[in-house]
């Protein structure tokens, strides 16, 4: 009977971690590997989103939201590097 290995792949494909913040700002960051970082994201968009009654609300998830695309697409090219920050 074959072994399955538990060991994650290292390699990371930006533009999938770039779609996936697009649709939850830190899902790319937790595929990433870097959770806390995701987790973040994801608890700041949603106090941005509950704060959109408030104008500068709008602002501050919009501005969440691309930045977290723009991170996890970052990140990915920098695991596909063997440049590891975290």
């Amino acid at each position: 009977m074959a072994k399955a290995s538990c060991a994650p792949t290292s390699r990371r494909e930006p533009i999938l971690a770039l779609v996936l913040s697009f649709l939850l700002p830190g899902l790319g960051q937790i595929y990433n590997g870097d959770t806390n970082r995701g987790i973040l994201f994801v608890i700041g968009t949603l106090m941005a989103w509950l704060l959109t009654s408030v104008c500068i609300g709008i602002f501050i998830f919009l501005g969440l939201w691309v930045y977290a695309m723009y991170d996890a697409y970052l990140t990915a090219e920098k695991i596909n590097r063997g440049i590891r920050y975290y």
